[in-house]
């Protein structure tokens, strides 16, 4: 230590505070430099989350208007007057509804099924089973379990993942129960029921970028309601009507 007074001691004053004060100018650049990290980080990162929640609100937004619309496709089935006379006729335990009425019932069903390509099902739910179909067959027993649902309800729609079955075994797709209420006896006469291909949701939000992580892929963009439930995903690894468990914080 006194080798280094030394030798510190015959270097020349000049030197001596040329060397001071550039340590002292390293010192506060290097916390200049540190403080404009920081700061610069941090409006990054506002940045980001401020773009995330746009683009959330974007993609809510978006999504609340399919919903409307597919709510107004349940409405204008369920006040047509073929409809409402078939549930009325039903409902009044008539031994059969007037072959002119369940055609013609069947025959809006059907339009409403051919005319929407987002749809992969329609039908009519009387209080006891399924009447009036159009697109995939429902799963064993699901129409029960949607009567029930809707007999239930509090509200006049319920939005409910529909099983279906194929050759190849049993599928999910998001589906709205309509519940329709006659125009003479005012009480539930019946149901409509309509179920949404799976590309109806995604394509919302399928092109949408909301960035990527440290290596480069991704993030994953999906839908989940109230319970954790997903309800529509773009990513395999989260598969729809399942409960996300990642990260439940994000609900």
């Amino acid at each position: 230590m006194n080798w280094l007074q030394k030798a510190f001691r015959r270097v020349k004053l000049q030197t001596r505070i040329f060397v001071s004060f550039l340590t002292l100018m390293i010192v506060t650049l290097g916390v200049i430099g540190f403080i404009s990290f920081d700061k610069a980080n941090s409006a990054i990162h506002n940045k980001i989350e401020q773009y995330s929640v746009q683009i959330t609100d974007q993609i809510a937004q978006n999504l609340s208007i399919e919903m409307s619309r597919v709510k107004e496709v349940a409405v204008d089935t369920s006040n047509n007057s073929s409809v409402q006379e078939v549930f009325d006729q039903l409902a009044s335990d008539a031994s059969m509804v007037p072959f002119n009425t369940l055609r013609e019932a069947e025959r809006f069903v059907m339009d409403k099924f051919v005319t929407l390509k987002s749809l992969s099902f329609a039908g009519l739910l009387s209080n006891k089973k399924l009447e009036v179909s159009s697109g995939d067959k429902l799963a064993e027993g699901e129409d029960q379990r949607l009567i029930q649902l809707a007999s239930e309800a509090k509200q006049n729609f319920i939005w409910t993942p529909m099983t279906f079955a194929n050759s190849e075994g049993t599928y999910q797709q998001m589906g709205l129960l309509k519940v329709t209420m006659s125009k003479t006896k005012m009480k539930n006469v019946g149901t409509v029921a309509i179920a949404l291909k799976d590309e109806y949701f995604k394509n919302i939000y399928q092109g949408i970028d909301i960035g990527k992580d440290k290596t480069g892929k991704s993030f994953d963009a999906f839908i989940v309601d109230a319970n954790g439930m997903v309800l529509s995903s773009r990513s395999d690894s989260i598969p729809n009507y399942k409960e996300y468990s990642k990260n439940k914080e994000l609900i």
